[in-house]
């Protein structure tokens, strides 16, 4: 095996078979962090694997029943025709910002639903842990443990909403075929796993553990948006958009950029628009049509 990575020049692989190849290696490393991860959860007192295990479950639901199915059914098939197969460096400036609009209104309509049912879970969390595993709650309050086991299941609740929006991004991510941060989420998130159950355990108990749950969420989340922000998103909620869909200047741009067009009148227009002060085909203009056209050529129209 070892012989066989030596002989391995990496430069000369396509860059499929190199995407192919770092996806298999985070993912193989994703495994490992995760048997430590579940090692070091093993090490835990039996009570207090219990009420670990018992308070990630009303999270883990609601993820797998609001966040997970909803993203990858409504949200990816869109995107990918918001973006037409193109990138968004390829594609018209109107294009982009309507596919950013569209993944804004998602991120902001989707977590702020979760983020009402966890704030509910958060308020009743009592009222669901004895509803869901009495037993355990009995044993809990018999060892005097359930304050510590209802903060353990709040601090657990605060991760749909993180994930929701980190969700989002990730299909954002998969429509654009960016796999590099996106095949570290694993990574990522085992590692702060197994800072909250080895180090942030022995100083705060079991709500060390959690703590360190979110902070691999976060982390995660951080170089989501990273990658995003990278590939052009940019949180809109569109009133830009209205004003520009109504600029007849910025329609005849549009459509002489998708067709790959470089006329006479698009500077004329943008000269034009420059003097008069238009704002939105400036942008336009600095997002999109110098792209296209380069800035020497603007700078010879006097633009």
């Amino acid at each position: 095996m070892i012989k066989y990575f030596k002989k391995l020049n990496l430069k000369k692989l396509t860059g499929n078979k190199l995407s192919i190849l770092i996806l298999v290696f985070w993912a193989l490393a994703s495994r490992g962090l995760g048997i430590i991860r579940e090692s070091l959860t093993g090490r835990l007192l039996t009570i207090n694997a219990e009420m670990f295990g018992a308070a990630s479950s009303l999270n883990e639901t609601i993820v797998t029943i609001f966040v997970l199915g909803t993203v990858g059914v409504a949200a990816l098939p869109q995107i990918i025709k918001l973006e037409g197969g193109k990138n968004i460096e390829n594609s018209s400036s109107i294009s982009a910002e309507k596919t950013n609009i569209y993944i804004s209104w998602i991120i902001l309509i989707l977590s702020g639903f979760i983020t009402f049912l966890c704030f509910f879970g958060i308020i009743f969390s009592k009222e669901f842990l004895q509803f869901f595993n009495p037993d355990l709650f009995k044993k809990t309050v018999s060892l005097n443990l359930a304050r510590e086991y209802i903060l353990l299941n709040q601090i657990f609740l605060i991760a749909p909403v993180i994930f929701t929006v980190k969700t989002v991004l990730g299909v954002f991510l998969n429509a654009k075929k960016s796999f590099k941060v996106y095949s570290i989420d694993g990574v990522i998130s085992n590692l702060g796993s197994i800072l909250g159950l080895s180090i942030l355990y022995w100083v705060f108990g079991l709500v060390g553990a959690a703590i360190g749950m979110i902070i691999g969420f976060l982390a995660s989340l951080i170089l989501f948006y990273w990658d995003a922000r990278k590939l052009g998103f940019n949180f809109t909620l569109g009133k830009d958009l209205i004003t520009n869909s109504n600029n007849p200047r910025l329609s005849y741009l549009d459509k002489n950029i998708k067709k790959g067009e470089i006329l006479d009148s698009n500077f004329t227009i943008l000269a034009e628009s420059i003097k008069e002060n238009d704002t939105y085909v400036r942008k336009y203009a600095d997002k999109s049509f110098v792209h296209v056209v380069g800035n020497s050529n603007l700078e010879k129209s006097g633009v």
